[in-house]
């Protein structure tokens, strides 16, 4: 299976809020690309683009990196008993791409890091990849005119990102590129009229995944199942959207980037009569290594 890939390098703070004013996502997730994305085809720009992942940091370097499935943790808590441990291993959340195939050998401290061997490697990611920063904003009073201020949080990152996506039956290089060139030109996710979420791309490429097919589904993104009884190791979310002033979605329980399933799920994206939601990103088949 075939896969494209983009390398982003952020020119300043992005901003995905969650919950608040004050609270940032240090990653962009799938449902944000997606928008951005649509935002393009709103314009008149084809891209193909069918599924998308999130941007997940470069944390180990030049190497591609996954979100860690759930089973890996699962798998890797059962295994340790000291409370040190289970805290660290509770806190990662990327792995670099050979250890979905192979799962992780174990894990060593390394300073102020983790360590991670798997495939005959040893993986050492950077102690932080980024640091949270305060934007200031005006408002305009409509009823008064007088002027206030408030200020929200963003994410400044200090590595690059990398984007997975998919193009129907073949991957087109050049479209990709220029779709995402075009998107880091206007911006993603909140407050770009001040300039936030402004990237480049700096690398772009398909990769080779090595299972063709598997009893799981490992996602990459924000997902939202058609089923309610959905079992499997889950990492979950609450999250909402602000579609226009007057028109939030939400709050809601989705599915988040590293959750393994059975395969054969479906997904549905929500329509609304102001905005689009997508909740069905790219995913890779997946032979889980913890029962899940």
């Amino acid at each position: 299976m075939q896969i494209g890939f983009v390398v982003i390098r952020f020119d300043g703070p992005f901003r995905v809020g969650f919950s608040g004013l004050f609270d940032s996502l240090n990653y962009v997730p799938s449902d944000t690309i997606y928008s951005a994305l649509d935002n393009l085809r709103f314009m008149g720009i084809e891209h193909g683009v069918a599924q998308v992942s999130s941007a997940y940091p470069m944390i180990f370097g030049e190497a591609k990196v996954f979100p860690i499935p759930m089973d890996l943790k699962l798998k890797l808590l059962e295994g340790s008993e000291d409370p040190r441990w289970s805290r660290t291993i509770k806190r990662m959340q990327y792995v670099p791409f050979d250890c979905v195939y192979s799962g992780i050998d174990g894990l060593e401290l390394d300073g102020d890091t983790v360590a991670i061997r798997c495939g005959g490697r040893r993986w050492v990611p950077r102690a932080g990849f980024g640091h949270y920063v305060s934007i200031q904003r005006n408002v305009v009073s409509r009823a008064l005119g007088n002027a206030d201020t408030y200020r929200v949080v963003a994410f400044s990152p200090t590595v690059d990102y990398i984007i997975y996506f998919r193009q129907g039956d073949a991957v087109d290089i050049n479209d990709a590129k220029r779709a995402f060139s075009i998107i880091g030109e206007l911006g993603i996710g909140g407050e770009r009229s001040v300039g936030l979420g402004h990237f480049r791309v700096v690398d772009v490429g398909i990769i080779n995944y090595g299972v063709e097919s598997g009893k799981h589904m490992l996602l990459l993104g924000t997902a939202l199942p058609r089923r309610d009884d959905l079992s499997g190791c889950l990492n979950t979310m609450v999250r909402g959207w602000v579609c226009s002033p007057f028109h939030v979605v939400g709050p809601m329980s989705v599915l988040m980037d590293g959750s393994v399933i059975p395969s054969g799920v479906e997904f549905e994206d929500l329509k609304t009569s102001t905005c689009i939601k997508r909740f069905s990103p790219l995913w890779v088949p997946y032979e889980a290594h913890h029962t899940c």
